[in-house]
């Protein structure tokens, strides 16, 4: 059990997607005002 415990964990996981979110959500923020500023 101790061994498992260094595998990744829920609370790891849950981290890892809402710092890809925040990822997505600024590139895509980027990428409308990029698209605003050629119109």
């Amino acid at each position: 059990m101790l061994r498992k415990a260094k595998k990744p964990t829920p609370i790891r996981i849950s981290f890892i997607m809402l710092s890809n979110m925040q990822l997505v959500t600024t590139l895509t923020q980027a990428y409308k005002v990029s698209l605003k500023l050629k119109l």
